[in-house]
């Protein structure tokens, strides 16, 4: 049986900021193991930098970063302090390659483990809060995979929004419209034809973003295209979605009521 690791590199650093009224703490961690039959081989390795929302007293705060920590972790983290959920993550992570690669006798592209990630707020004020990670994976094959995920909460009540929260009831065809105008943009920004997309896929996913100026749709690879085409990111202006908006939303006033 192989002995799997050689060598082990940890680092570990935490900040704090705040921005409109919510505390952020920047949290890095990453770990590499070379492996003990090839010292210039690294069999495992992870990086983690996010800026993720302290604990906090007020109960929107709390609701928001546990839905951030359970998506990105695992529910079994919300209860541990930011800096903790890290260095636990990378331990269990360390642990389950060591158990998985405990059965391997020899060599195999398998027996490799990769991951990055990285998670960021976009935008805040006091009402909203939208937060964007994206995290690559490698564990062998022909190449990792990179997944963008988008988050939009509401401050008050620390909710996810959605597409329900947004539009109106029968917005449904006229958002579907705008998206495969939006592809077609983009698609020729790109030198892409058009029916290399896959078009019966590009839908009001949940996978969306607020900015000042507008929103967007993050479709990550293989969501609408082929993997050599890379992941897409379809923007919508806040002037095309006023017509399709519910008036009583934090997203609303963000845009209109000035």
């Amino acid at each position: 049986m192989l002995p799997v690791l050689a060598t082990i590199v940890l680092a570990t650093a935490c900040g704090r900021t705040e921005q409109g009224g919510v505390a952020f703490e920047t949290l890095k961690d990453s770990c590499s193991m070379r492996c003990s039959y090839d010292h210039d081989l690294t069999c495992f390795e992870v990086q983690y930098a996010l800026e993720l929302p302290a604990k906090s007293d007020n109960e929107a705060v709390s609701v928001v970063r546990n839905t951030l920590i359970t998506d990105l972790f695992g529910e079994q983290y919300a209860a541990l302090d930011n800096r903790t959920v890290l260095s636990r993550y990378v331990t269990d992570c360390v642990d389950e390659y060591n158990r998985v690669s405990a059965d391997f006798t020899e060599f195999v592209a398998s027996n490799v483990y990769e991951e990055h990630l990285q998670g960021v707020p976009l935008f805040l004020n006091d009402r909203l809060l939208t937060y964007e990670a994206t995290r690559y994976m490698f564990t062998g094959g022909a190449h990792g995979m990179s997944v963008t995920t988008c988050w939009v909460f509401d401050l008050e009540t620390g909710n996810q929004m959605t597409e329900d929260d947004l539009f109106v009831s029968n917005a449904a065809d006229a958002l579907l419209e705008l998206l495969q105008q939006a592809l077609a943009i983009d698609a020729a920004k790109r030198n892409i034809a058009l029916d290399e997309f896959f078009d019966d896929q590009v839908l009001p996913n949940g996978n969306f973003a607020i900015t000042e100026d507008g929103m967007y749709y993050q479709f990550n690879v293989y969501d609408i295209a082929p993997y050599c085409y890379g992941d897409t990111r379809l923007l919508l202006t806040k002037e095309q979605l006023k017509p399709l908006m519910r008036k009583n939303t934090p997203v609303y006033a963000l845009w209109f009521d000035k």
